[in-house]
């Protein structure tokens, strides 16, 4: 009798150890963060005259951003003015991209690399969703200014 209890006690004592184990083993990639890390490692601004009357403004953004959660992160970029936009993405997995500009969708997919080209400019809104989101991503934006002088 005594041994059966010893058997029954180590039996649940072994469940709850590789419960314990296993449970933390299989939700260490269930960590979340709840604001994604971004990095804004360059941004420039280069000015040229073309033909003495058209001013061309060339704005460059780029930035990584890494989060390992699962939920939607809108990324707002303010640019300055109306221009050719070129967004260029590159993601470690397959992301859910949605560019929005001053309300209006422009892009809706799934991709690893992006490239996407229209004209617009002011509120641009990057709403990324996916599991784990490690993404280098640039914002160039054109401006062209013509003057009577």
């Amino acid at each position: 009798m005594l041994g059966k209890i010893i058997t029954v006690v180590f039996l649940i004592i072994l469940t709850i150890f590789l419960i314990g184990y296993f449970n933390h083993t299989f939700s260490i990639d269930k960590l979340i963060s709840s604001t994604p890390v971004q990095t804004l490692s360059s941004y420039t601004v280069t000015n040229v005259s073309v033909v003495g009357h058209e001013e061309i403004t060339n704005y460059s953004y780029s930035f990584t951003i890494y989060s390992n959660t699962s939920s939607a992160i809108e990324y707002p970029v303010k640019l300055p003015g109306y221009g050719k936009v070129v967004v260029q993405a590159y993601f470690s997995t397959p992301t859910s991209v949605t560019i929005v500009d001053n309300g209006s969708t422009i892009f809706k997919g799934v991709e690893t690399y992006l490239y996407k080209e229209f004209y617009g400019g002011g509120n641009l809104t990057l709403v990324l969703n996916g599991k784990l989101i490690n993404a280098s991503i640039t914002i160039n934006e054109t401006i062209s200014t013509f003057t009577n002088y």
